[in-house]
């Protein structure tokens, strides 16, 4: 059975720098000596979702249960009919999968990631033990041999599990650069973070500032670049005229 929620091991935790160091191209855009996969706290951050994950499995099967009868809690009278009266089909059909509201494995089924890795996890195992990976050059061409499938079977995985392992690094992929561009990491080191962020191009960030004073200090220096109003010119002829309080009636 499935493991609800999963943690990963510090052998795991390894692994997966190893992984993701190919994976993403940091290497290629900063120096060479930090393992950014660490200090980006990549791996950490994966931990983390994978708490949060088991809400997923809960919405998962509360839309497998709608899905079912899509219509059951419409308060209209005879929705069936009032749909056909429409010109549309009678049968009305809930996909929140297809919508893309969801993880999708494969682009078609809904997951959890606490059930995603833990189905991956194995065959990764029996990959990577069944490797001798001693080099940083093991391990890219390790990588690639998994993106590609491994068609030629040269790795441990077993294939007989239908589990593709370019889906998993696939998932793996998204789930670091969410860790790297989503800024909810926690365990990144903020200095490394906001250079690889702004390598990548990506100016506009969400929270910068998360401090009440941080805001007032952002306020003041957005309202000194304003150009300053300037002051209207008063008429001559009406200087001086009393036109009697607002309201009053014409003299």
């Amino acid at each position: 059975m499935t493991p609800r929620y999963l943690h990963f091991t510090q052998q795991e935790v390894k692994y997966f720098r190893e992984i993701i160091n190919r994976l993403l191209p940091f290497q290629e855009l900063l120096p060479s000596n930090v393992d950014y996969a660490e200090t980006l706290g990549i791996v950490e951050f994966i931990d983390d979702l994978l708490g949060d994950s088991t809400r997923d499995e809960d919405l998962i099967a509360r839309f497998a249960r709608v899905g079912i009868d899509p219509l059951a809690q419409c308060p209209i009278p005879d929705p069936t009919g009032w749909r056909e009266r429409r010109g549309l089909n009678a049968a009305a059909v809930f996909d929140a999968a297809r919508s893309e509201n969801l993880l999708l494995e494969g682009d078609i089924k809904p997951f959890a990631r606490s059930e995603f890795y833990a189905e991956h996890m194995p065959p990764l195992r029996l990959a990577i033990e069944g490797a001798n990976l001693k080099t940083p050059k093991d391990w890219g061409d390790f990588v690639k041999l998994l993106l590609d499938d491994d068609a030629t079977r040269k790795t441990d995985w077993p294939h007989a599990t239908l589990k593709k392992p370019s889906e998993f690094l696939y998932q793996l992929t998204r789930d670091s650069l969410q860790a790297v561009l989503g800024l909810r990491n926690q365990h990144a080191d903020s200095k490394t973070l906001e250079d690889v962020i702004n390598r990548l191009g990506e100016k506009r960030r969400v929270g910068n500032m998360f401090t009440k004073e941080g805001a007032e200090k952002a306020v003041a220096s957005f309202i000194d670049l304003l150009p300053k109003p300037q002051a209207a010119a008063v008429p001559a002829d009406e200087m001086g005229t009393d036109a009697g309080p607002v309201g009053s009636p014409p003299v």
